[in-house]
């Protein structure tokens, strides 16, 4: 019985041996323990932090951004095809990669397209088109039956603007601010010289000659080496351009100067009134200012300032003084008076063909400056009496 029992000493070894060996096991436990959380962490970080932070190399996002922006832009002429300022509207990116893709690089001379688009413009008032002004619309058609032909009403003019001058929003706020009807045809005009390109026409006037036959056959031959891009005629020997028929190819750095050029001396009206360009009326722009501000002398002094700086050599006035036959200027073809003036010349006979006759109606010479500030017209009165 004795040797069966354990001594307590062998009995006390036992129970440290056991605790030894379970110790031993908690200590390897907690090691393993600690490695898997290590590894956890690790792990966790790796996924959770952006990769920016971890990857020197960042791929480029294929998101579309929105983006809210001002209007005051202005196109320079080191800016070609795109506002130098962002626009004024909400618009994703993909509307701003389509409002590049409309907007006009301005050309040179030598970059102008081979031929004159065969289109004539027309543009008439809330009172539409007289039964006589489509007998001279006629004509237009009759002489030149390959042409197209668009008259714009005061709705679709905007719309026109609307359209074609979205990469411009100074442009296009600045004209359907307008309010006064001269200030804003004259302003189309030059609009859809440098947009589209063709033929300007008021609807009083009616063509003489066939286009084809505006260009003598001398000069036509010789385009290849001596361009022309703008068609003008001469109202006062000396002093100015017709605006009442210009004939241009279209996306001219001549008209876009001509633009800028209006754009400025329609600002310094505003300024000089102390109104916005809405609160512009025609009783501010007196007398004969409205031809300086955005009619035929606003567009003689612009072309010339714009050809003088294309060809490095001034280009005055004094250059347009007697002619008695066409003068190519640079790419401009200037007519002599009687081309597209010669009623109000007198109708002179040494000049060349009369190509366009003008009937003076001036319709927009009261103090709304346009039609429906005019009185009807006496019965009999004379269609072609002076401006």
């Amino acid at each position: 019985m004795a040797t069966l029992m354990m001594s307590p000493s062998r009995y006390v070894a036992v129970i440290v041996l056991v605790m030894l060996i379970f110790n031993m096991y908690l200590f390897q436990r907690v090691i393993r323990l600690n490695s898997e959380n290590e590894a956890y962490r690790d792990m966790s970080l790796h996924t959770s932090l952006p990769t920016a932070t971890l990857d020197t190399k960042v791929e480029p996002a294929t998101v579309t951004v929105t983006q809210t922006v001002t209007a005051t832009t202005t196109i320079t002429p080191d800016d070609k095809t795109l506002p130098s300022k962002p626009q004024t509207q909400t618009q994703t990116q993909d509307d701003d990669d389509t409002t590049s893709e409309l907007a006009i690089k301005p050309l040179l001379a030598h970059q102008a397209i081979p031929d004159f688009p065969a289109k004539v413009w027309h543009k008439c008032g809330p009172k539409g088109v007289s039964d006589h002004a489509q007998e001279l619309m006629k004509i237009w058609l009759q002489k030149n039956p390959q042409f197209r032909h668009e008259i714009l009403t005061d709705e679709s003019a905007d719309q026109y603007v609307r359209e074609r001058y979205a990469y411009w929003p100074e442009v296009l706020e600045t004209y359907l601010a307008l309010t006064v009807p001269i200030l804003k045809a004259d302003f189309l005009r030059v609009l859809i010289l440098y947009a589209d390109g063709g033929i300007w026409s008021d609807l009083d006037v009616v063509d003489d000659v066939p286009v084809g036959e505006w260009i003598p056959k001398e000069l036509a031959e010789n385009t290849a080496k001596n361009p022309i891009n703008v068609v003008v005629g001469i109202e006062f020997p000396g002093h100015q351009f017709t605006s009442w028929t210009v004939m241009a190819k279209p996306h001219l750095q001549h008209f876009k100067a001509v633009i800028e050029y209006v754009m400025k001396q329609l600002k310094t009206a505003a300024i000089e009134h102390h109104v916005p360009i809405s609160g512009i009326t025609k009783l501010m722009i007196v007398g004969e200012d409205v031809v300086k501000v955005t009619g035929p002398q606003a567009i003689t002094v612009a072309l010339l300032e714009s050809l003088s700086k294309e060809l490095g050599a001034e280009v005055s006035k004094n250059d347009l003084n007697g002619l008695k036959e066409p003068k190519l200027l640079g790419d401009i073809l200037v007519l002599p008076q009687a081309a597209f003036a010669a009623l109000q010349g007198g109708k002179p006979t040494d000049q060349g063909p009369y190509l366009v006759s003008h009937e003076y109606s001036g319709s927009w010479k009261n103090d709304k400056g346009g039609e429906e500030g005019q009185n009807p017209p006496a019965a009999g009165a004379a269609k072609n009496s002076a401006a």
